[in-house]
């Protein structure tokens, strides 16, 4: 961050800054009243607005030998209503950041970072930054989505999930649907004298009711996970009909649909006969 002038800075041109000199001539004193000294206050981010992406920032250090930054001070405007013991975290204020202006008068290099500030910042990337500083209007900053797009569509997200009410014969949460995403869940569970880790592989997006058996009820906990839907299976018999008619010989069609926008590829793969489980009618190996 920068504040520069254009130019000169304005000068006081008032009838108090015309003197009398040493030979009773009078003559005008220039002085900006040490305008370039001035320390202006920026404040970056719009707390509690929707359209503001901020989550917190990191100053730049300190130390004039270091071009890196302080990691050991993080600000967030969210630390007011969160109470922390961390010594860490800190809630910005006017003197936070504060800038002073630089004279252009056209013959800077413009790699010369001296009177800049840096800041890292935390944002969410699809909304942008606001910075003001009172004396000029806010400016915006975004990201372009071609920076940002296909690293959100790749992201897993696991979240630590407890307690949870779960039925005897189904696991049904209040999950909102995301478009080109799916829910799972992982849990503990214990098979003989060992724990073991099960997966609920697909969660449908209940967002008004929930349906759960009434018995027996559990109390569990476990990880719920988000994880982008890069292909879809399905299992047909012909006309999208998955029905299989019982003791019939019938040639059911597996589709596959790529949901990622780029070409994907297949090696052959083959079966694994050590990992078939003995419950299930079928099983599809790569």
């Amino acid at each position: 961050m920068k504040l520069e002038v254009d130019g000169r800075a304005r000068t006081n041109a008032s009838w108090k800054c015309y003197i009398e000199d040493d030979h009773n001539k009078t003559v005008h004193k220039e002085t900006d009243h040490d305008f370039t000294n001035i320390q202006f206050p920026v404040i970056l981010g719009k707390y509690k607005q929707l359209k503001d992406g901020l989550i917190g920032f990191y100053k730049q250090s300190a130390n004039p030998n270091d071009s890196g930054y302080d990691f050991s001070k993080f600000y967030s405007y969210a630390a007011a209503d969160v109470p922390s013991d961390s010594d860490n975290i800190f809630v910005p204020n006017d003197t936070t950041i504060t800038l002073s202006a630089t004279l252009n008068h056209g013959n800077q290099d413009p790699n010369d970072k001296s009177d800049h500030q840096k800041v890292l910042v935390i944002f969410e990337p699809r909304r942008p930054i606001h910075a003001s500083m009172g004396i000029l209007p806010n400016k915006e900053i975004d990201v372009s989505p071609l920076h940002y797009e296909e690293t959100i569509r790749m992201m897993e997200l696991s979240f630590m999930t407890a307690p949870v009410l779960k039925g005897c014969h189904q696991l049904s949460l209040p999950l909102k649907s995301q478009v080109g995403f799916k829910w799972s869940w992982w849990e503990k569970e214990k098979q003989g004298t060992n724990t073991i880790w099960s997966l609920y592989p697909s969660l449908k997006p209940s967002e008004k009711t929930m349906k759960i058996g009434y018995t027996p009820l559990q109390i569990t906990e476990g990880w719920l996970r988000l994880t982008p839907t890069l292909l879809e299976f399905k299992l047909v018999l012909d006309k999208d009909n998955a029905y299989a008619p019982r003791a019939e010989g019938s040639t059911l069609q597996l589709i596959i649909t790529n949901k990622k926008e780029r070409e994907l590829s297949f090696n052959p793969g083959g079966l694994n006969l050590k990992e078939k489980k003995t419950q299930d009618p079928f099983f599809i190996c790569t």
